[in-house]
Protein backbone atom coordinates (compact mmCIF):
# COMPACT_ATOMS: atom_id res chain seq x y z
CA UNK A 1 0.00 0.00 0.00
CA UNK A 2 1.12 3.36 -0.98
CA UNK A 3 1.04 6.03 1.63
CA UNK A 4 0.09 9.68 0.85
CA UNK A 5 2.23 12.37 2.77
CA UNK A 6 1.09 15.40 3.77
CA UNK A 7 3.46 18.09 4.47
CA UNK A 8 2.87 19.79 7.69
CA UNK A 9 1.94 22.67 6.51
CA UNK A 10 -0.80 21.46 5.17
CA UNK A 11 -1.90 19.26 8.06
CA UNK A 12 -4.60 19.98 9.68
CA UNK A 13 -4.16 20.76 13.66
CA UNK A 14 -6.58 20.39 16.51
CA UNK A 15 -7.67 23.57 18.37
CA UNK A 16 -5.36 24.63 21.05
CA UNK A 17 -8.50 24.90 23.49
CA UNK A 18 -11.85 23.34 22.00
CA UNK A 19 -14.10 25.07 24.81
CA UNK A 20 -12.64 28.68 23.58
CA UNK A 21 -13.27 27.76 19.91
CA UNK A 22 -17.17 26.38 20.82
CA UNK A 23 -17.72 29.59 22.88
CA UNK A 24 -16.33 31.91 20.40
CA UNK A 25 -18.95 30.34 17.73
CA UNK A 26 -21.70 30.44 20.44
CA UNK A 27 -21.81 26.61 20.94
CA UNK A 28 -23.06 25.24 24.21
CA UNK A 29 -23.25 21.54 25.70
CA UNK A 30 -26.31 20.06 24.27
CA UNK A 31 -27.20 17.97 27.02
CA UNK A 32 -26.64 21.16 29.57
CA UNK A 33 -30.23 21.74 32.12
CA UNK A 34 -31.36 24.78 32.23
CA UNK A 35 -32.85 26.66 35.92
CA UNK A 36 -36.12 25.53 36.93
CA UNK A 37 -37.30 29.01 36.06
CA UNK A 38 -36.30 29.27 32.69
CA UNK A 39 -37.84 25.44 32.17
CA UNK A 40 -41.12 26.58 33.40
CA UNK A 41 -40.42 29.81 30.89
CA UNK A 42 -40.22 27.70 27.91
CA UNK A 43 -42.94 24.94 28.86
CA UNK A 44 -44.95 28.32 28.76
CA UNK A 45 -44.03 29.29 25.62
CA UNK A 46 -44.66 25.84 24.20
CA UNK A 47 -48.17 25.15 25.94
CA UNK A 48 -50.42 25.33 22.60
CA UNK A 49 -48.27 23.14 21.10
CA UNK A 50 -48.51 20.64 24.39
CA UNK A 51 -52.06 20.50 24.10
CA UNK A 52 -52.19 20.28 20.53
CA UNK A 53 -49.67 17.41 20.41
CA UNK A 54 -51.34 15.77 23.16
CA UNK A 55 -55.29 15.62 21.80
CA UNK A 56 -54.33 14.50 18.40
CA UNK A 57 -51.87 11.62 19.96
CA UNK A 58 -55.10 10.86 21.92
CA UNK A 59 -57.66 10.86 19.30
CA UNK A 60 -55.44 9.15 16.78
CA UNK A 61 -54.88 6.22 19.65
CA UNK A 62 -58.47 5.92 20.20
CA UNK A 63 -60.16 6.88 16.62
CA UNK A 64 -60.34 2.48 15.65
CA UNK A 65 -61.56 1.64 18.85
CA UNK A 66 -65.18 1.52 19.27
CA UNK A 67 -65.72 3.12 22.45
CA UNK A 68 -63.22 6.31 21.40
CA UNK A 69 -61.16 7.69 24.04
CA UNK A 70 -63.82 6.51 27.09
CA UNK A 71 -61.22 3.49 27.09
CA UNK A 72 -59.13 6.48 28.44
CA UNK A 73 -60.99 5.79 31.44
CA UNK A 74 -61.99 2.56 31.04
CA UNK A 75 -58.82 0.72 31.13
CA UNK A 76 -57.58 2.16 34.12
CA UNK A 77 -60.57 1.29 36.23
CA UNK A 78 -61.00 -2.85 34.79
CA UNK A 79 -57.44 -3.15 35.91
CA UNK A 80 -58.75 -2.09 39.35
CA UNK A 81 -61.90 -4.20 39.26
CA UNK A 82 -59.46 -6.88 38.39
CA UNK A 83 -56.96 -6.17 41.31
CA UNK A 84 -59.58 -5.56 43.86
CA UNK A 85 -61.08 -9.10 43.05
CA UNK A 86 -57.53 -10.48 42.94
CA UNK A 87 -55.81 -8.77 46.17
CA UNK A 88 -59.17 -8.16 48.22
CA UNK A 89 -61.64 -10.61 47.50
CA UNK A 90 -59.34 -13.82 46.66
CA UNK A 91 -56.16 -13.22 48.42
CA UNK A 92 -57.71 -10.83 51.56
CA UNK A 93 -54.52 -8.85 51.24
CA UNK A 94 -56.19 -5.12 51.61
CA UNK A 95 -53.88 -4.50 54.57
CA UNK A 96 -56.54 -4.31 57.18
CA UNK A 97 -58.40 -1.38 55.15
CA UNK A 98 -62.21 -1.39 54.94
CA UNK A 99 -63.85 -1.76 51.09
CA UNK A 100 -65.09 1.71 51.50
CA UNK A 101 -61.00 2.55 51.96
CA UNK A 102 -59.38 0.33 50.23
CA UNK A 103 -61.47 1.20 46.75
CA UNK A 104 -60.37 4.61 46.24
CA UNK A 105 -56.91 3.76 47.11
CA UNK A 106 -56.63 1.15 44.84
CA UNK A 107 -57.95 3.04 42.00
CA UNK A 108 -55.74 6.13 42.87
CA UNK A 109 -52.83 3.43 42.78
CA UNK A 110 -53.84 2.02 39.18
CA UNK A 111 -54.44 5.67 37.99
CA UNK A 112 -51.43 7.11 38.71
Amino acid sequence: MSQLLVPDSERIHPPENPAALAAAHGLTVSGARVGLGEYIRQLWGRRHFILAFSSAKLTAQYSQAKLGQVWQVATPLLNAAVYFFIFGMLLKSNRGLPNDTYIPFLVTGVFV
